[in-house]
């Protein structure tokens, strides 16, 4: 399977985790691939201070399960990026949860998707579930 198969938001995602170049030849996108893409690199310059300046964390490493998360911290630690991935999960597999890494323990975060405010120390102990199908990823802000 190539990159070309792969849903355009998982490899925009991917290539977030890094300087967001993403392979392609634009020419035969279409413009509906043209308007997510640029949706897409609108969304990485308003985090890419975080990306690129903050503390990386692996809350769960792509060389040891098929569902990976990288998190970026800020270095005051007042917000943050995760980026989870699936690539393929047998059905059914459980997934554990994510526990975040880097927060401030005593600052209370929202993590965008999920309802409701938790403490630094509450998000890193309790974690949250994400659930994604087959080579599908999400972004979300903290």
């Amino acid at each position: 399977m190539g990159p070309s198969y792969l849903p355009l938001s998982f490899r925009f995602h991917v290539s977030m985790c890094g300087t967001l170049g993403v392979g392609g030849h634009l020419l035969q996108w279409t413009p509906d691939q043209h308007a997510e893409a640029a949706q897409w690199i609108a969304l990485y310059k308003e985090i890419r201070h975080i990306i690129q300046f903050g503390d990386l964390y692996r809350p769960r490493s792509p060389q040891e399960q098929v569902f990976s998360a990288v998190q970026y911290v800020s270095k005051d630690r007042s917000e943050s990026i995760l980026l989870a991935f699936r690539t393929h999960l047998p059905e059914p597999a459980p997934v554990s949860p994510l526990y975040l890494r880097g927060l401030d323990p005593n600052a209370m975060y929202m993590v965008e998707g999920v309802t409701g405010e938790r403490s630094g120390l509450g998000w890193m102990h309790t974690g949250l579930f994400i659930e994604l199908q087959d080579f599908q990823s999400t972004v979300r802000r903290v």
